[in-house]
């Protein structure tokens, strides 16, 4: 695999730069490696063959793995606003119901709890105070409905080749008298004929 050994130190700096600060912007990388025209050296370093291997496996290891997608996904699904607001009791009213403080922002409880990711955005305002904007729960939710529903997907069609592979093993007449009585399509490796009622002279009982 390629290293930064086989690169040159100008082609190394162009890398590191491709893939942090220029943005997998290839002109920009040249640009910031001090290469004088990186329009074109960007150009021709991104096809260099070394150049193009180092980069995918950069890539290729900053890949995220599909349980983690799912997990992290999970995490924003099952967002609590108890991962990082604090409230006290501070007495209970005439009816014996709990009085609590207003609530406080806890950056340091959702770190604890490892549900910083699941936030878009936090910023902090001049008077103190904290905005934070979390990840859609709903969105999040949706997503993985859709995922689930697609291995709901792959088991049915391995249900309907399994019973595809029953119905071909039959008498073609009786295949499709059973597709019928289902009401589900013929296959198509089942030859077209029109079916009958079995009959004594079939060998069945009538």
């Amino acid at each position: 695999m390629p290293t930064e050994l086989t690169l040159t130190p100008k082609q190394s700096q162009f890398c590191r730069h491709f893939l942090n600060d220029a943005g997998l912007n290839a002109t920009e990388a040249a640009r910031l490696s001090g290469y004088k025209f990186p329009m074109q050296e960007g150009h021709r370093l991104r096809s260099h063959p070394a150049v193009t291997a180092h980069i995918q496996e950069a890539l290729e290891a900053r890949a995220m793995p599909v349980d983690e997608v799912l997990a992290r996904l999970s995490d924003i699904a099952r967002g609590s606003l108890d991962d990082f607001i604090d409230l006290e009791e501070i007495g209970t009213d005439e009816d014996g119901n709990p009085i609590v403080s207003s609530p406080r922002i806890n950056l340091v409880k959702a770190r604890r709890r490892g549900v910083l990711h699941t936030f878009e955005s936090i910023e902090f305002r001049p008077d103190g105070g904290i905005k934070l904007k979390r990840y859609s729960a709903l969105h999040a939710l949706e997503t993985l409905a859709k995922i689930h529903a697609l291995f709901s997907d792959q088991a049915i069609e391995q249900e309907v080749t399994q019973i595809n592979v029953i119905l071909s093993a039959l008498p073609p007449a009786y295949a499709r008298g059973v597709c019928a009585a289902l009401g589900i399509a013929v296959p198509a490796a089942i030859p077209a004929e029109d079916w009958a009622e079995p009959t004594a002279a079939d060998g069945h009982a009538a």
